[in-house]
């Protein structure tokens, strides 16, 4: 099994060189522009995958751990260690029990991610998006996915009448939110990991089967997860799905979650998403939020921005600029999961 250790971006990525200077370099090391529809991803442009499989959690071994389980409801849970490990335990019921070491276990964002080195952050600019949907196909080239699901979309919102009409185009993805509710009823229990940042720091997290890293993003380790469909149901944004191929946990019956990880086996080899590299106009851009001197941080001073849902409580990365407010539901209504609104969702519902 692969180390629990991850890498970051090095900081060379978003530092002050422009974003159209990034991409000829990157071009230059043979990254293919899609201008309209695809990029090619070969050996020069797409990093190695980063193997997010954790060691030294579980195996054989003579301690049993118990859990108790959070809110309401109570659950016991048994497992085995290695070594000097102690079992690990889930809780019954809707909420998660404690871990091996007895402490509390309930999946949470990573706290203080304002006070770390690194804040990853997403960017789209709609006054130069064209809705070519190059982003789509790039991500699903990139990232290999399935046919009949996207982790990288574009949403398209007609308006008006012939002739004064309009059609809004929004790019749509994982916002890798401050306070992702995806995570919250993840029933995996957590493992000890560490990220290393830009500068060598080594910072220490919680990691359940959907988890968030210290630097903000979201992510999903495929080796662990059980398939149950929580973190798919409770996103507000709709991003998340259940893999149609791919088991969970040997279970055939069982499929794993899946969804943008902001291009990880890109980005930790200091190569921007595959979004990012092929969008022709430049309308997208990742970068540092916790820098006020980084790329995307300046922009965002510079223009008024917008996010999706802001009313579903998650706070989420993924800015816009240029982003029509009539296009999108504003979260009055989380449950419908962010799907674009036609007049008549708008209704006040009966009763």
């Amino acid at each position: 099994m692969a180390d629990n250790n991850e890498t970051n971006l090095p900081p060379t990525l978003d530092a002050e060189t422009p974003h159209t200077t990034r991409r000829a370099l990157l071009r230059g090391l043979g990254v293919a522009v899609g201008a309209v529809a695809i990029s090619n991803c070969g050996d020069d442009d797409v990093a190695p995958p980063v193997d997010t499989t954790d060691t030294d959690d579980t195996g054989t071994g003579d301690d049993t751990g118990t859990g108790t389980g959070t809110g309401d409801d109570t659950g016991t849970g048994t497992g085995t260690g290695t070594g000097d490990d102690t079992g690990t335990g889930t809780g019954t019921g809707d909420d998660t029990g404690t871990n091996d070491t007895g402490e509390d276990d309930k999946p949470v964002p990573f706290p203080d991610q304002a006070a770390q080195e690194v804040r990853w952050g997403f960017l789209i600019d709609l006054r130069v998006c064209s809705g070519c949907e190059a982003c789509s196909v790039a991500c699903k080239t990139a990232n290999d996915v399935r046919l009949r699901v996207f982790r990288s979309s574009v949403r398209k919102y007609e308006s008006g009448e012939f002739p004064n009409t309009k059609r809004d185009m929004i790019p749509w993805m994982c916002n890798h939110c401050e306070n992702p509710p995806c995570i919250e009823r993840c029933p995996v229990p957590s493992i000890e990991a560490e990220l290393e940042m830009p500068s060598g720091e080594k910072v220490s997290y919680r990691r359940w089967a959907t988890y968030q890293r210290p630097d903000g993003l979201v992510l999903i380790d495929k080796d662990r997860c059980v398939g149950c469909g929580y973190c798919v149901e409770d996103c507000p944004y709709g991003v998340r799905y259940l893999d149609p191929v791919e088991a969970a946990g040997g279970d055939a019956s069982k499929k794993v979650a899946d969804k943008c990880n902001m291009c990880i086996q890109r980005v930790s080899q200091g190569v921007v998403p595959a979004c990012v590299n092929t969008c022709p106009g430049d309308a997208r851009m990742l970068g540092n939020l916790n820098d006020p001197n980084s790329a995307i941080s300046k922009k965002i001073a510079a223009n008024d921005t917008d996010v999706l849902l802001p009313d579903a409580g998650a706070k989420p990365q993924v800015y816009y600029i240029g982003l029509n407010p009539t296009a999108w539901t504003k979260g009055e209504d989380p449950k419908l999961r962010a799907q674009l609104m036609h007049p008549e969702y708008h209704e006040a519902p009966e009763g």
